[in-house]
């Protein structure tokens, strides 16, 4: 099973959606780091966060396997 990654130790590499834990909504789904602004935006679909305010993450679980 996956563990939460503090941002402090590590962020994910490139463009790689994940879950990422904000200190004020919780957890969002589909979040990447885009490093072109100065401290870093979480950016998904719906959301962009600060990068101050996520403070983990961890990699998105394997889609389901069809049923055969």
């Amino acid at each position: 099973m996956n563990e939460w990654i503090k941002c402090s130790d590590r962020v994910p590499e490139g463009k790689r959606e994940v879950m990422a834990y904000t200190n004020k909504d919780g957890i969002l789904f589909g979040m990447y780091l885009d490093r072109t602004q100065p401290i870093g935006e979480w950016v998904s679909k719906y959301f962009k966060w600060s990068g101050d305010y996520v403070t983990h993450w961890m990699p998105l679980p394997d889609p389901p396997k069809e049923a055969t």
